[in-house]
């Protein structure tokens, strides 16, 4: 069992991770296509860029901190060192000059200069901070206890921020009636400020909290190999049969979340026709979705495999996040608008919001699992490279997601800077529609990528004795 400050750590990680992915995934394409002006094909081709460099950067810098040799161990070098740059590159992602802003070109340089920045440095954070996992809890359903600590508080404190931007920084104003507040430039940048110093904290304490493990954690290999060598072990690595059907899976599922998420404030406010403060009071009972996975996580998988029980998670969460929408756009929902809509939806939010808090702890405890097979396999610890991709995977999910829900923006030609009620029931229907279709098309491939697993409880122990036993 993990100790109390172990737990604090991944909390407080869980927490700063899930103040940036919140951001990125739900507020930016709205401020940059909303508020700034720039078209949402553009806004989508920034987050692709950015992605591409992600594919290189990723495994780079999770193979990196495989094999570096410093007194602070393979991985808090990294750790410390990027804390800071991850806040001011968070921070001007939303404070853009007023020169930059009225020109669409430039605006689109600098989102793709910063984006991709801020991607880098995140990466050299997460990344090493996800290797730890499987090292600090080496038992099948320890490992999933530990993630639940981290994944149940991005939830917590994304969602809590949410709230805090709709009834704060993006509420109604006397210039912004009626749900406009979402157009409030100011709002975001002021916001950003404070998270970033939240992010300072938050990444610096969980650095701080597992630094005193640097002298029990794994060494790099004393021979680093020739760079070939290095490639042809990543290659072998990232061949394996259960990563990969991981690694796809979790690519769809983040395509499908990120789409999802870049929507969803576009839903909220144009199809179902949401204000301010009842979107902040449906982000309310986000938080308390939270805490029921929290609960709900050690409950479902006590004595089970994963892989199922995450099958079946996933499942239950696509049904609940799409049926409203299609019940909606076949008129057979309660009326846009009414407090019977409302509360259908307030239920829909705890259900939707649990199982995918649920989906993100076990498919980090399988990854982790993963890594645990392959030491077992060629006696190299490469929890660097492994969780390399669970960052890229989650990347995937603001990168592809944003670029999808752009270009479908552009098809359904929404249009810009546009009061709610104004939009016709067509447009906001058809918004419906696509976002359905790209969920069921990328949610249901990522399930059935799940079926290729071939990794539970009975052989991760067995792979645990034969790393003792060396």
């Amino acid at each position: 069992m993990t100790d109390p400050l172990t737990k604090m750590s991944f909390t407080t990680a869980g927490a700063a991770l899930g103040i940036v992915s919140t951001g990125i995934s739900y507020f930016l394409l709205i401020y940059y296509n909303q508020v700034l002006g720039l078209s949402p094909s553009l806004t989508g081709l920034a987050m692709m860029i950015a992605l591409v460099v992600d594919a290189v950067s990723d495994p780079l810098v999770g193979r990196w901190s495989d094999r570096v040799k410093h007194r602070l161990g393979r991985r808090h070098p990294f750790l410390f060192l990027s804390t800071v740059p991850v806040a001011i590159t968070f921070y001007f992602l939303w404070a853009v000059p007023e020169a930059i802003r009225a020109d669409e070109g430039s605006l689109f340089m600098y989102l793709v200069g910063l984006i991709i920045s801020l991607r880098i440095c995140l990466t050299m954070y997460a990344v090493p901070f996800s290797a730890l996992t499987p090292e600090l809890a080496p038992g099948y359903e320890d490992r999933t206890a530990l993630l639940n600590y981290q994944n149940s508080s991005g939830w917590f404190v994304g969602a809590l921020f949410m709230v805090l931007m709709y009834a704060i920084w993006l509420a109604d104003t006397p210039e912004y009636p009626d749900g406009m507040g979402i157009l409030r430039a100011d709002g975001y940048v002021e916001a950003a400020l404070v998270e970033s110093i939240f992010l300072i904290i938050l990444l610096g304490f969980a650095a701080w909290g597992t630094a005193r493990y640097i002298p029990q954690l794994a060494s790099p290999p004393d021979r680093a190999g020739s760079l070939f060598r290095m490639f042809e072990e990543s290659v072998e690595t990232l061949k394996d049969r259960n990563f990969l059907a991981m690694a796809l899976s979790g690519i769809l599922g983040a395509a499908a979340a990120g789409i999802g998420t870049s929507l969803w404030v576009y839903l909220q406010s144009y199809f179902w026709m949401m204000d301010a403060e009842q979107i902040s009071t449906l982000l309310m009972v986000t938080i308390i979705a939270s805490i029921t996975a929290f609960i709900t996580v050690p409950i479902v998988t006590r004595g089970r495999d994963k892989k199922p029980v995450l099958i079946i998670t996933s499942v239950i969460s696509l049904l609940v996040a799409l049926v409203p929408i299609f019940l909606m756009t076949q008129g057979m929902f309660f009326e846009r608008g009414s407090d019977e809509m409302f509360y259908a939806l307030l239920v829909r939010e705890i259900f939707w919001s649990t199982t995918l808090v649920m989906g993100g702890t076990l498919t980090s405890s399988l990854m982790a699992d993963i890594v645990d097979a392959r030491a077992a396999e060629t006696g190299r610890r490469e929890e660097g490279l492994v969780f390399s991709v669970q960052s890229f995977v989650g990347k995937c999910a603001s990168g592809i997601g944003i670029f999808s829900a752009g270009i479908a923006l552009a098809l359904i030609s929404f249009p810009a800077e546009t009061d709610p009620a104004s939009i016709p029931v067509e447009i906001t229907n058809n918004l419906g529609y696509i976002y359905i279709l790209a969920l069921v098309l990328f949610s249901a491939t990522s399930i059935a990528a799940l079926l290729a697993v071939q990794l539970d409880r009975k052989e991760h122990e067995a792979n645990l004795k034969r790393l003792k036993t060396g």
